[in-house]
């Protein structure tokens, strides 16, 4: 099984995927189906996103969302390297995942916009890579995918019980093909010059005039900066290239 690292953070989160119209499981079973990629092959089943956070700030992180240089990515890996742990993690990127998705019984919506946590996404991996090794985004014989939440203690949503439909079955309206939403475009980021102005007002407030929390950044969401390993990429890449 893949290894995806913790997060936290998930309160704004959810506050900021609720406003930008995100799907958002309720407490209890929810079943969707993810459809497969742009049906010229052009685009990916996941989008995999990340974004940084910090004194109420967020930014879309480009070395997650596009593979580019980021200033704050690099940031954190310096403390990191420096033995500085705790202040790493302030930097470091949270990464989320995305894909286009039917929910079962809100049919009539049409295409909604699925974002999940490493856990989860590590969850739906395995059931393409492990336990069934097949795509399960066919719109003829893929697979649904029943999501189970539930609240633990601390007051943060769990998946633990998530489990893919052992019944194949048809996707439904075969239209719903023709206008999945690009991912690509819904993740806009900055550029390394303004990220590293940001870096400069976090590490510097005073100085800036932003000695507390400021608004939420214009280039979107952020988080804090996660090792990639190998197993997972690899993992992730299979999920990516389904067509």
């Amino acid at each position: 099984m893949t290894n995806f690292n913790d997060f936290t953070d998930y309160d704004q989160i959810f506050k900021n995927e609720k406003k930008n119209g995100v799907f958002t499981p309720a407490v209890g079973t929810t079943t969707i189906r993810i459809l497969p990629s742009w049906i010229d092959g052009t685009k990916k089943v996941f989008k995999r996103t990340g974004y940084h956070g910090y004194v109420g700030q967020y930014h879309n992180c480009p070395r997650l969302i596009d593979e580019l240089h980021c200033p704050i990515c690099q940031h954190s890996s310096l403390l990191w390297r420096q033995g500085n742990k705790e202040a790493s993690r302030q930097f470091r990127a949270v990464e989320r995942w995305y894909c286009n998705i039917i929910v079962r019984g809100q049919e009539e919506k049409g295409i909604q916009k699925f974002s999940m946590g490493k856990k989860l996404a590590e969850r739906i991996v395995s059931f393409i890579t492990v336990s069934l090794k097949k795509d399960i985004t066919d719109p003829r014989t893929g697979h649904d995918i029943i999501i189970v939440k539930e609240m633990n203690a601390g007051g943060f949503a769990n998946y633990d019980k998530t489990n893919f439909a052992y019944q194949s079955s048809p996707l439904g309206q075969m239209e719903w093909l023709n206008a999945i939403t690009d991912l690509d475009q819904a993740f806009p980021v900055a550029s390394y010059q303004e990220l590293q102005t940001v870096l400069e007002e976090w590490l510097h407030p005073i100085n800036i005039g932003i000695a507390g929390g400021g608004a939420i950044g214009s280039a979107g969401i952020v988080m804090p900066h996660s090792v990639v390993t190998p197993d997972r990429d690899e993992a992730m890449n299979i999920v990516n290239n389904i067509r």
